[in-house]
């Protein structure tokens, strides 16, 4: 999946290489599901913007759906 990667910048100011899982777009907004290069077991939420603008997901009843999603998928690429 070399040709999915994106660099995030944490709090700290410390880029990480990190992988497009998938992305897909539910109730008019568009999702991204990243994992850190190496660490394949911690998935993490984003919502992103037209301009390829990353956001984190912090709405409890959004993240939930987001996981159903997620399950959904692995459920299908198994």
């Amino acid at each position: 999946m070399s040709e999915n990667k994106i660099y995030i910048t944490d709090d700290e100011g410390k880029e990480i290489e990190m992988n497009i899982y998938f992305t897909f777009g539910m109730e008019d907004k568009n999702y991204v599901v990243l994992y850190e290069t190496g660490k394949e077991d911690d998935l993490y939420p984003f919502a992103y913007d037209d301009e390829g603008h990353i956001y984190a997901v912090e709405d409890e009843e959004t993240l939930a759906m987001i996981e159903e999603v997620v399950s959904a998928f692995e459920e299908e690429n198994l």
